[in-house]
């Protein structure tokens, strides 16, 4: 789950300045939906994680 959530907070980052870096239009407008998409998926990651309390490294989250 830790690398999960690792995963979807770079994803997010990386969405988020790709706009300044795009080449295409195409490309500029797919960075909403990945944050979106992604925001979305590490809630329900955090969420399970609440829920069950599986062990996690320490320090992570």
């Amino acid at each position: 789950m830790t690398a999960a959530h690792q995963g979807n907070l770079w994803e997010i980052t990386t969405s988020q300045q790709a706009p300044s870096a795009a080449p295409t239009a195409c490309v500029k407008g797919a960075d909403a939906d990945f944050i979106r998409d992604h925001r979305t998926l590490d809630a329900d990651i955090t969420r399970t994680a609440a829920q069950h309390r599986p062990p996690r490294p320490k320090g992570s989250w």
